[in-house]
């Protein structure tokens, strides 16, 4: 909505501030956070909350108890002391230690934190401190298998055992982000897939997780050329369907035996039927175990 001029320049002050008219804009009044006298700033302009240029760039000017207050406001502590603070030869590249709200004790200026800049260690910017990392493991039931001597940043990876007993390796960074044991998160992704399934579903769902697993192994053996792709798809020679009928195991269906490369044409051709027998099959899997 557009302010009409004529109804404010009858006010000195409108909703507690100062309104004054410059060059068609109009200007607001605002108290000087140093020095407290009354001052206008354009509405189209950033508050600095300083009177002057010279006042809001003299470092000096900034009181201690508006830095307190700023870095306090947003959970912090401020563990420097006021007659410190004072006392250097530049208050705004003074270098003050902070809390965070996670307990980090670091540095900061009071010009970078202006800049927003936070906490490093909450945003992966500095290696955190050993004993964090060991106490965030050890409540969630892990164990760690490194010495504060042996850590160095958050990208180096430590060996952990999670609460399972699955041992595996993970960088401070990836924890901090979420990331736990790999077995656990397939696992439990396996129980809830599997859940709503039954019968031949459930049975083809073992077969084919069973597949990808022993392709990966054994591909050197079924595709050692890597053709598999549109021209030529992995088959089941006993086909799944066949072997549900039979109640062969699914981790004999899914094993590298029998496993194999068919083109398309020939997938397509095949129907659900098999390139070998239920012997065959058999004979195959109990030879290659032995």
């Amino acid at each position: 909505m557009k302010i009409c001029w004529d109804n404010l320049e009858k006010l000195k002050y409108i909703n507690g501030y100062m309104v004054d008219k410059y060059f068609g804009k109009y200007r607001f009044g605002h108290i000087c956070d140093y020095c407290g006298d009354e001052y206008l700033e354009s509405i189209y302009s950033r508050k600095s909350g300083f009177c002057t240029v010279k006042c809001c760039n003299d470092s000096r000017k900034v009181p201690f108890h508006i830095v307190k207050q700023d870095i306090e406001s947003e959970g912090y502590i401020l563990v420097s002391n006021e007659k410190d603070y004072m006392n250097s030869n530049n208050t705004s590249q003074y270098k003050m230690i902070v809390i965070c709200d996670q307990e980090h004790k670091y540095h900061v200026t009071w010009n970078n934190w202006k800049k927003s800049k936070r906490c490093g260690y909450c945003i992966g910017n500095k290696p955190i401190e050993f004993r964090f990392i060991e106490k965030s493991f050890i409540d969630e039931g892990y164990t760690l298998y490194m010495g504060e001597g042996s850590y160095k940043n958050n990208k180096q990876m430590m060996s952990v055992k999670c609460d399972k007993g699955h041992k595996y390796r993970v960088s401070w960074n990836n924890w901090s982000k979420g990331k736990r044991c790999r077995k656990c998160y397939e696992l439990d992704k396996w129980n809830k897939s599997v859940r709503s399934k039954s019968g031949f579903n459930l049975y083809e769902h073992h077969v084919r997780r069973l597949t990808k697993i022993n392709y990966k192994l054994y591909k050197s053996i079924i595709d050692p050329e890597g053709l598999r792709g549109n021209k030529y798809h992995l088959d089941h020679k006993y086909s799944i369907s066949q072997g549900f009928k039979d109640g062969i195991l699914p981790y004999i269906m899914g094993s590298c035996i029998n496993l194999e490369l068919i083109t398309q044409k020939e997938n397509n051709s095949k129907q659900g039927g098999c390139s070998i027998s239920k012997k065959e099959l058999l004979d195959g899997y109990y030879k290659s175990v032995k």
